[in-house]
């Protein structure tokens, strides 16, 4: 008997947790591109509309926003010697943010990178260089008391404000005064907002449910009575 009702216990928890399981919706936005990417020299934004949380789906338990960005350019060298002047990791970098809702905000700031190359002479000679392009994510989970904001009833939108710093930032290393940095930036990236939820159980999953619970109790009370 013992192990009859605690099968029918187990067997009514399993259906409980199948009913009220948790899910999660993601959507996505883009600013800029690789081939038309955000260019150092002036600030750019842009608002980015992707949908909000139907809360007829469900009750939201978590909005997490994910920042992606890439950056690119080149790493202007400048030798302040006669003679050739060896460098590493000269890197050209931006900035992107992104604020939704609530004033919820998440910042990234990739960084393009040459890992060695030399600068030579003469005296304040400006050497160019290409860059690797470089990726970072940043994510931000949205406080609770916001949650209201996200949501849109029959799938409306929420506004994403993104932005890019108006300047760019340079380094590298190389020989104390020998050679300083300079250069141009450009990004881009993608805006995801992750919607985590648990799911309005159908009718018939309450039924089940519910059957489960009596037919345990059922169970329970038989076995006191004898």
């Amino acid at each position: 008997m013992k192990t009859t009702v605690l099968t029918c216990l187990l067997f009514a928890n399993a259906a409980a947790s199948t009913a009220f399981a948790q899910s999660t919706a993601v959507y996505d936005a883009t600013f800029g591109s690789a081939a038309s990417p955000w260019v150092v020299g002036t600030e750019s934004a842009e608002t980015l509309n992707v949908p909000g949380f139907d809360p007829s789906l469900g009750r939201l338990t978590a909005v997490e926003i994910t920042l992606t960005a890439t950056a690119g350019g080149s790493v202007t060298v400048i030798n302040f010697t006669e003679k050739p002047q060896g460098f590493a990791n000269a890197t050209a970098s931006m900035t992107a943010s992104v604020t939704g809702p609530g004033a919820t905000t998440v910042s990234a700031s990739p960084a393009a990178t040459d890992p060695s190359g030399v600068a030579l002479g003469p005296k304040f000679n400006v050497s160019n260089f290409g860059t690797v392009s470089g990726t970072v994510s940043r994510s931000v989970n949205v406080s609770s008391e916001h949650f209201s904001l996200y949501e849109a009833l029959g799938g409306g939108l929420i506004a994403l404000a993104v932005k890019s710093s108006s300047q760019g930032t340079y380094s590298g290393t190389g020989g104390l005064g020998d050679i300083g940095f300079s250069g141009t930036a450009d990004i881009f990236g993608d805006v995801k907002v992750a919607y985590t939820f648990t799911t309005i159980p159908e009718p018939s999953a309450f039924a089940v449910v519910l059957s489960s619970i009596v037919f345990s109790v059922a169970l329970v009370r038989r076995r006191q009575s004898t």
